[in-house]
């Protein structure tokens, strides 16, 4: 589990982003909207896939933009960290399906 300063350095960095980017509001926006809308279905959906690389490409754009050397360390550490829990999660998976 990360520690407490992981989770105060990422909402600074979705702060500043939201701050600087009209797009990545809206495309969160839109997202959240989505999933409370259609739930699983929308979750489970090619068109959330795009969704999220919507997303993921305006945040690396803000960052690139903002130039902030600081910020651009958190948003890395935190793109690492949620890539590290999707392949443990994989692995688990598919070593549950391996029983």
């Amino acid at each position: 589990m990360p520690e407490d300063s992981f989770f105060r350095d990422h909402d600074e960095v979705t702060r500043a982003m939201e701050r600087a980017s009209p797009q990545f509001r809206r495309l969160m926006d839109l997202n959240s909207d989505r999933v409370r809308e259609e739930g699983f279905s929308y979750l489970n959906s090619g068109e959330c896939d795009q969704a999220w690389a919507d997303i993921y490409r305006e945040e690396l754009a803000t960052i690139e933009y903002l130039r902030n050397s600081r910020l651009a360390d958190i948003y890395a550490r935190v793109r690492d960290l949620i890539e590290r829990r999707d392949q443990e999660m994989l692995r688990s998976i598919a070593e549950f399906c391996e029983r």
